[in-house]
C-alpha cells in the first residue's frame, strides 16, 4: 500500500477521530480536512494561534480561516502577543446558525 494511502486509511488520528483527540495524521493538501480542525479546535479551545495551528500540520491557517469565514463563520483574528502571530478566536455564538 502506498504510504499516503496508508496514512489516509490509518485510524488512529485521521479525519473526525483525530479531531476529536487533537491528533492528526492527514495529507497535507487536504483544505477540507485543516478546516475541519480547525473549526473543531476552535469549539473546544476557543482560539487557535498560527503556532498552535501549524503544530497541527496546517501550514495555512489564514487561507483556511479566511474560507470557513466564507462559509459564515464568524471568527475575530487578535495579535498574540507572546509569539508575535495571529490568534483566531470563535466567539461565544460565532460558529453558523445552521450547525445546530
Amino acid at each position: 500500500m502506498h504510504t499516503d494511502e496508508k496514512a489516509a486509511t490509518d485510524s488512529s488520528g485521521h479525519g473526525l477521530q483525530g479531531i476529536a483527540n487533537d491528533t492528526f495524521n492527514y495529507p497535507p493538501d487536504q483544505a477540507a480536512t485543516q478546516r475541519a480542525v480547525i473549526l473543531g479546535y476552535l469549539k473546544r479551545h476557543g482560539s487557535i494561534s498560527t503556532l498552535e495551528a501549524r503544530a497541527l500540520s496546517i501550514m495555512h491557517p489564514a487561507g483556511r480561516i479566511a474560507e470557513l469565514r466564507r462559509m459564515g463563520h464568524h471568527i475575530l483574528t487578535r495579535r498574540d502577543k507572546a509569539n508575535r502571530c495571529a490568534r483566531y478566536v470563535l466567539p461565544q455564538g460565532g460558529d453558523r446558525a445552521d450547525d445546530g
